[in-house]
């Protein structure tokens, strides 16, 4: 019978050794990248380096809150970039209910109050924080401007849960206007590391505004949008949960009669064309007739719901512009994603501040336009002071606010006293608005761009 010898214990050594020299070398390896991603981070706090990139800014969030000891005492503070300047306490005080407001720039109240600007007057949480200081009640409560500008719901996610950990009672989740990109679960994991962050930053190129999209991108699916939009409200939902912090959903209002910049061939189809020559002359029913006809578009809907407009159908119109905005979103919130906030709401028994129909009963016909915003989602300051009041009207009638016997007899009343315990005026508010951007007109028509 054949037989084998041992290997030699020579053999063995050597494989033994190469094993740890690997093993040995990984160790070396990670060892650095730990000491890198300890050296960026510190860098970061310090001020020194800044890693986030204006494209990744909308999907990726850094540490909202930083701790700092200023006199002996701990405070957390806005550490982000993209958020308002804000401080409180890490140690908070007995009695002390403390609210953040978070979601994007709409949350955050621009162009009155934008990222480490220096007003503070003008968004939600200042009209808010105005009324609670009326009515006796600003002990009480420490409303925190959580929002940041230019994020979706992945990064609100992960902002969300930063207040979780510091001290919230209530988060209030005003997200949904610039859906659309839904990064992988290794770029979430990549993206996490500061020292990622820098080196890509370092390497990419940024691109030029014209070349970046004014809507959101066509190559990924609605459901595919709506699944992640879902998946991360659910995310903060159960965090929320397992911290024993409450949860507010707050639908978005949505600009109805704003004109985009789009880019669509469907803008010079014959029938588009003609229908949009006898919308002009006031033939309406021909001009949906031959509209009909026309290409898909959100150009489409959008002048059809001129036309039902025209005809004084204003319900069938408020359906044509709803149709228009989720084939065109243009950084607005998808009508089908504020309903979805109101089912996730009755499913999870959550507060539902509904802010879609408290603006939509302020406007005329039932049609949010140019009175209600000054471009495709922010609003004027009348009316991010209407949305602060249905946030206060939703946590009163739930007994988190007390009812108290209101000073004022209406809402222009109210605003008044509210102006005069902010110490500023309509004048100085004004001064903030800014013409609509590139994308955006205040015209009939859409605008024809790069086109196919």
């Amino acid at each position: 019978m054949e037989t084998f010898p041992n290997k030699s214990p020579k053999a063995k050594t050597g494989k033994r050794k190469i094993l740890l020299y690997v093993f040995f070398t990984l160790i070396v390896v990670l060892l650095f990248f730990v000491v890198l991603e300890f050296l960026a981070r510190t860098a970061r706090n310090a001020g020194l380096v800044n890693p986030e990139r204006p494209d990744d800014r909308v999907a990726y969030a850094d540490n909202p809150f930083i701790k700092v000891t200023i006199k002996g005492v701990k405070y957390y503070e806005s550490s982000s970039q993209w958020m308002v300047k804000s401080r409180f306490l890490v140690k908070k005080p007995r009695r002390l209910y403390r609210i953040f407001i978070l979601g994007e720039s709409f949350a955050m109240g621009f162009p009155y109050v934008a990222q480490q600007a220096p007003n503070d007057k003008g968004g939600m949480d200042s009209w808010i924080r105005a009324e609670l200081e009326v009515l006796g009640l600003a002990k009480r409560f420490e409303i925190i401007n959580a929002a940041a500008g230019s994020q979706n719901s992945f990064s609100v996610k992960n902002y969300a849960k930063a207040a979780c950990d510091s001290g919230a009672d209530l988060i209030i989740i005003a997200t949904g206007n610039n859906e659309g990109y839904s990064p992988s679960e290794l770029n979430i994991l990549l993206n996490k590391l500061t020292s990622y962050r820098l080196l890509k930053k370092a390497i990419l190129r940024e691109p030029d505004l014209f070349e970046r999209p004014t809507v959101p991108p066509k190559n990924e699916s609605l459901k595919i949008i709506s699944s992640a939009f879902r998946k991360n409200l659910e995310e903060i939902i159960l965090y929320a949960k397992e911290k024993k912090v409450a949860v507010a959903l707050a639908t978005l209002p949505i600009n109805l009669r704003g004109v985009v910049l789009v880019h669509s061939s469907a803008l010079l189809s014959k029938e588009y064309l003609e229908g949009l020559r006898l919308r002009r002359e006031g033939s309406f029913q021909k001009a949906i007739d031959v509209f009909l006809k026309s290409p898909e578009s959100g150009a489409k809907y959008f002048q059809i719901g001129k036309c039902l407009e025209g005809l004084g159908r204003f319900d069938d119109a408020f359906k044509a512009y709803m149709a228009a905005v989720t084939l065109d979103p243009a950084n607005r919130m998808l009508p089908t994603h504020n309903d979805m906030i109101k089912d996730m709401a009755k499913e999870y028994n959550l507060l539902l501040i509904d802010l879609e129909s408290r603006i939509k009963s302020m406007a005329k016909n039932g049609i949010p336009g140019m009175e209600q915003f000054q471009d495709y989602c922010h609003m004027r300051w009348r009316y991010y002071a209407a949305c602060a009041d249905e946030i206060t009207s939703t946590l009163r009638s739930a007994g988190i606010i007390p009812h108290e016997n209101v000073p004022w007899n209406d809402f222009d009343e109210k605003l008044e006293m509210l102006l005069k315990q902010m110490k500023t005026n309509e004048s100085y508010l004004r001064m903030f608005e800014h013409n609509p951007p590139i994308f955006f007109a205040e015209e009939d028509d859409y605008w024809v761009h790069n086109v196919q």
